[in-house]
């Protein structure tokens, strides 16, 4: 399986994470992607939620009898919008980040992929506040929360290529 298809096996997945109230925090129109992959466009688009997804690293194990253990990294930047009750802003971007790590890892093979069989997710650093501009023309106060979440996808692929054939 190719990193591609692994980020989009990840999209689908982050599409059905909810809120509390059983509310997608995700939602894709023609119009606005709300989990994408490396475009960061979404953040002007007005939405609540979003997720942009980037490859990362990877490694191999050392082949082994015509297998080998893939390691893939997706990075998953997550953004929640400021809102104006500054008292909440954190309590619901935890909410948030909680609900999409749990998703995540609740697909041990996303979803059935072919070889894949653990996820892993850690934060990749702190959370913190995006501002929108610099100097004097950066707007009063922050506009997103955001967080970067390294998700770890083991792979099992069979080597039939080369001097494995």
């Amino acid at each position: 399986m190719t990193t591609a298809a692994i980020m989009t096996a990840i999209e689908t997945i982050l599409l059905t994470t909810k809120d509390v109230s059983s509310n997608n925090y995700f939602t894709n129109t023609e119009e606005v992607k709300a989990v994408d992959m490396g475009s960061y466009q979404v953040l002007d688009k007005g939405v609540a939620y979003a997720a942009v997804l980037l490859p990362g690293r990877f490694r191999s194990d050392e082949p082994a009898s015509y297998s080998d253990a893939n390691h893939d990294d997706i990075l998953v930047d997550l953004f929640a919008r400021y809102g104006s009750d500054a008292a909440t802003n954190w309590d619901n971007f935890t909410a948030f980040r909680d609900a999409v790590r749990a998703k995540l890892q609740s697909y041990p093979t996303l979803d059935g992929v072919t070889g894949v069989h653990k996820v892993s997710v850690i934060a990749d650093e702190d959370p913190g506040a995006v501002f929108k501009g610099t100097g004097k023309s950066a707007q009063a106060g922050p506009i997103f929360i955001v967080q970067r979440l390294r998700v770890t996808v083991v792979q099992t692929v069979v080597l039939n290529a080369g001097e494995y054939t």
